[in-house]
């Protein structure tokens, strides 16, 4: 073994003072850090200089011998390398979410990383964030829901968003317990937070929404506003629209991806939301047109295609009615 890799040794567990046949112990030195006091500063030693702790980490298996332990032990130290040795004593809620952002970077939609970023940013940092991974209990994350449903002094949030909380967490733990690194999900036991207030979302009628769609005539928006709102396309769907997703004739939208916008503002292209591809029919109302293809049209010199993107709309200003 190189004197950059962790070492390790095992030795027999013992339950009473007495060894247990078939089981072993697993034991790992992590690298050194710094010590640090309850307030959270660096300890120093007579002469100035940081002390250091070096933690260690134990994981009991089953194996027919010593030769079978140690193999296992070399397994076990791949395994904490691979996960930057880490010290799951020390690891806290907001290292565990930050580790499990890392590892699942390519397993979830742009919209949804960035919506947990937020949440841990807003809400469960502040709250839950120092709290160590290993020791949070069901009792702390129900206290933590109710908290935010009854707002304390700031805007409740809605049953809905505190659900997001939750799922959050409990995919952070479910990944920590498959890479070994926790044996428990204390939010396993929790149930999704209850509804009790009735959803009140204002919408819009047909009327508003005409009215709105007939001031941005000459707008580029012009042609978005008219699918977002005849039709009910996300706004997603709207810009990866192509023109063969198109059927002018007959007033059909085909939806067959949707877009998302990542942190460095490129574009994701993924299935949309629900995984199935659908179709809506466009009916602006009689104000607006006399048909949903009546404002419509192809440009081969739209902002979209000269940027480079892959959508091909332009909203130009014959959708304004006439």
């Amino acid at each position: 073994m190189s004197c950059d890799r962790l070492s390790g040794f095992v030795r027999p567990a013992k339950r009473q003072g007495k060894p247990v046949r078939g089981l072993w112990e697993l034991w790992v030195g992590l690298p050194p850090e710094p010590a640090t006091g309850k307030d959270g500063l660096p300890l120093l030693d007579a002469k100035g200089r940081p002390k250091m702790r070096y933690p260690k980490t134990m994981k009991c298996v089953e194996a027919k011998g010593k030769k079978a332990a140690e193999r296992l032990l070399e397994a076990r130290i791949a395994e904490l390398e691979t996960h930057q040795s880490v010290d799951v004593e020390k690891m806290t809620l907001a290292g565990l979410l930050d580790r499990w952002l890392e590892a699942t970077y390519g397993e979830m939609r742009v919209a949804t990383r960035n919506s947990y970023k937020n949440i841990r940013r807003l809400h469960v940092d502040p709250a839950l964030g120092g709290v160590l991974a290993a020791g949070l209990t069901r009792t702390q994350l129900s206290a933590y829901y109710s908290a935010k449903m009854r707002g304390n002094g700031k805007p409740p949030l809605a049953e809905t968003t505190v659900a997001h909380h939750h799922s959050m967490i409990k995919a952070a733990y479910n990944w920590a317990i498959d890479e070994e690194l926790l044996a428990a999900n204390p939010a396993q036991r929790v149930k999704n937070p209850p509804a009790r207030r009735p959803k009140v979302r204002p919408v819009w009628s047909m009327e508003e929404i005409a009215r709105v769609v007939v001031r941005a005539r000459g707008l580029q928006v012009h042609a978005a506003g008219v699918l977002a709102g005849f039709s009910g396309l996300r706004v997603g769907e709207v810009a990866a629209l192509r023109w063969s997703n198109l059927d002018l004739d007959k007033g059909f939208v085909h939806v067959q991806r949707t877009i998302e916008e990542d942190e460095d503002r490129s574009l994701v292209e993924y299935p949309p939301k629900n995984g199935k591809a659908r179709s809506c029919r466009c009916r602006p109302s009689p104000v607006m047109s006399s048909g949903p293809s009546s404002g419509l049209r192809r440009s081969t010199a739209s902002p979209t295609a000269s940027s480079g993107t892959r959508g091909i709309w332009s909203f130009p200003s014959a959708m304004a009615p006439r």
